[in-house]
C-alpha cells in the first residue's frame, strides 16, 4: 500500500535532473503525430496520440505495467520513454468516461524510421533490406482494470486501420511470454514448431546478451508439449498468432523485464480470414 502511494502520488514529480536515467535526444515535447486514426466505440475511444500530454499518458501506462508489474519493481524513477517514442506513432484506447488510457500500441512505419526497437535484441537486417513497406508493433501495454475482450479487440481493430493507410505489407515485432526458465521456454518452442508456425526464411538471429546459450541443445531434449500447458500466454500474444502470425526467431531472453522474446512476422497477404472479416473489412 505504501509503495503504490509513493510511486503513484510521489515519483511523476520529481524533477527530471536527479531522475537516474538520461532524457533521450526528442524529448515528449517533439513528439508529432504521423497518421491519423480516430474512431470511438461505445465509451471508448480510439486514436493514434497526438499531443505530447497524451503521450505522456501513454508512457505513465507503461511505466507501470512494465516497470512495476513485470520488472516487479515497488518503485521506479525511470521512464519508459526511449529514443524510438518520437519517431513512433502511439495507437491509445481511452475511456471517455473517466479519461483513463485503457491500452496501448507503439507503431513504428518503415516510410517514418528506419530504426527499429525489435532490432535490439534480433539482427532484423535482412528482413528490413527486403524491400516493402513494414509496421513494427511494440510496447504493448493494457491496463489492469481493462483486461477484457473488448480492449484487445479494439487495439487490433486500430492496428488494421492504420496498417492499411500505411500501405503495411509487413507487421512485426517483439511478443513476450513472461518467463526467463530456460526448459520452459523451450518447451513453448517446441509448441510453435509442432503447430508449424516457425518461419526462417527472413534470416533473423538473436543478438549478444540476449542469446540463449546453448538453446539448441535444449530444445533438442524437449518433446511433445500438450496445448493446455501454453494456455498462460498472453492474449495479445495469440491474438497475433490467430491471425496468421509466423515465429521467425529463436526466443530471447530481456532480463530487464523477466520475459521471454521471440520476432513475429505477419505478411498481411496472409492473413487469415477470421481476423480479416473482424478487423481488416470496412
Amino acid at each position: 500500500m505504501l509503495s503504490a502511494l509513493v510511486r503513484d502520488n510521489v515519483a511523476p514529480f520529481v524533477p527530471n535532473f536527479i531522475r537516474p536515467w538520461t532524457i533521450l535526444k526528442g524529448g515528449a515535447s517533439d513528439f508529432t503525430r504521423k497518421i491519423a486514426v480516430d474512431f470511438k466505440v461505445r465509451d471508448y475511444r480510439v486514436k493514434t496520440v497526438e499531443s505530447p500530454a497524451e503521450l505522456k499518458q501513454v508512457l505513465a501506462l507503461r511505466r507501470s505495467v512494465f516497470h512495476y508489474e513485470f520488472a516487479g519493481k515497488w518503485l521506479s524513477l525511470r521512464s519508459d520513454q526511449d529514443v524510438f517514442d518520437v519517431a513512433a506513432d502511439h495507437l491509445a484506447i481511452f475511456d471517455e468516461k473517466t479519461g483513463v488510457v485503457a491500452g496501448v500500441y507503439r507503431l513504428i512505419a518503415s516510410d517514418f524510421s528506419r530504426s527499429f526497437y525489435s532490432a535490439s535484441e534480433f539482427d532484423i537486417s535482412h528482413f528490413i533490406g527486403l524491400g516493402g513497406s513494414k509496421l513494427e508493433l511494440s510496447r504493448a501495454c493494457i491496463n489492469r482494470d481493462y483486461r477484457n475482450g473488448i480492449v484487445i479487440s479494439l487495439l487490433w481493430r486500430g492496428i488494421a486501420e492504420y496498417a492499411k493507410k500505411a500501405g503495411t505489407d509487413h507487421l512485426f515485432g517483439l511478443s513476450s511470454i513472461t518467463t526467463v526458465d530456460v526448459k520452459r521456454i523451450a518447451e513453448i518452442h517446441r509448441y510453435f514448431a509442432e503447430k508449424d508456425l516457425i518461419q526462417d526464411e527472413f534470416g533473423i538471429t538473436p543478438r549478444g546478451k540476449y542469446r540463449i546459450d546453448q538453446f539448441e541443445q535444449v530444445f533438442a531434449k524437449t518433446g511433445s508439449v500438450p496445448a493446455a500447458s501454453i494456455e498462460a500466454m498472453p492474449p495479445l500474444f495469440k491474438t497475433y498468432i490467430k491471425a496468421g502470425a509466423k515465429i521467425c526467431s529463436q526466443p530471447v531472453i530481456d532480463r530487464d523485464f523477466n520475459c521471454a522474446d521471440w520476432l513475429t512476422v505477419l505478411d498481411m497477404r496472409a492473413v487469415t480470414a477470421a481476423y480479416d472479416k473482424k478487423y481488416m473489412r470496412d
